[in-house]
């Protein structure tokens, strides 16, 4: 089930940031990627809500910062796929 969430949270990162798929994985994080910076996060956090149909909590987006806490705040909200 991981991967299938995995898979969909790298393919909105892949389009948020304008990068391949590949240049993606459980070690991505803010300080790796040089198009994820403030703008984009909250871009990246947009489309994440809307994808998944939730809301982060306030305070959650600010700590989003890796593909790995990402997976685990959605997976928070209940969602697996």
């Amino acid at each position: 089930m991981k991967n299938k969430l995995e898979e969909k949270v790298k393919k909105i990162m892949s389009q948020t940031f304008n990068c391949q798929l590949s240049e993606l994985n459980n070690k991505t994080s803010i300080h790796q990627l040089k198009r994820w910076d403030s703008i984009s996060h909250y871009l990246l956090i947009s489309n994440l809500e809307r994808s998944f149909n939730i809301k982060f909590l306030s305070g959650e987006p600010e700590t989003m910062v890796s593909l790995k806490i990402i997976l685990a705040t959605i997976i928070s909200h209940g969602k697996k796929n």
